[in-house]
């Protein structure tokens, strides 16, 4: 290759590019005009994946659910995970479990916080302007931070009392900084609102 068209600064650090490869860094060019969203109502996103422990989600689901101004937990499984698993959490009031395949984007646009476990999902929690929340399901996992998302500041570990200030509407929502190391054209990209 004599070209390599990379999101940004930490795909470059990752990927192994030759000499004579010359770099651009050119954002996250499949979202360009795709990001839409409601109006962010106190919904929030639970991202799940296979290696997650159920009785560790619906640890947390309870937790979630007693939120006093919460309007709706959404909950994911991710593409390879049998929904079935998961069937037990219709039982919660204000929890909606989604289909594996539904859209994450048309979802991250309605909330206003995600929490998810080691996936990529944080990236797009950045790019709909949620607050992002690391939580590791996984008590067996060898992966802490396997994205490193924490340790470059683009996510931060969860904290209950911060997501109970953000549904409170006790929080001042600004960019996370540390995307830009990801997508370099972020400043390019256009949120459309959608009313719903």
């Amino acid at each position: 290759f004599n070209r390599a068209f990379l999101d940004g600064v930490m795909a470059k650090e990752t990927y192994r590019v030759g000499s004579k490869t010359s770099v651009i860094l050119s954002g996250p060019l499949r979202y360009l005009g795709a990001l839409h969203y409601s109006e962010k109502k106190n919904k929030i996103l639970l991202a799940t994946n296979t290696l997650d422990n159920t009785r560790d989600i619906t640890s947390l689901v309870d937790k979630i659910v007693k939120m006093k101004n919460l309007d709706l937990l959404y909950v994911k499984p991710h593409p390879r995970q049998d929904i079935k698993i998961l069937s037990f959490l219709k039982q919660f009031p204000k929890v909606k479990l989604l289909s594996p395949t539904a859209n994450t984007l048309e979802v991250l646009g309605k909330t206003k916080i995600l929490i998810s476990g080691d996936s990529s999902v944080h990236l797009e929690g950045c790019l709909t302007d949620n607050q992002c929340f690391y939580h590791n399901l996984d008590k067996n996992s060898q992966h802490y931070d396997y994205y490193g998302f924490l340790k470059s500041g683009l996510i931060k570990p969860i904290d209950f009392s911060a997501v109970e200030k953000i549904i409170n509407g006790d929080f001042d929502f600004k960019k996370n900084p540390a995307i830009k190391l990801y997508f370099s054209n972020i400043d390019k990209i256009k949120q459309v609102k959608i009313h719903r």
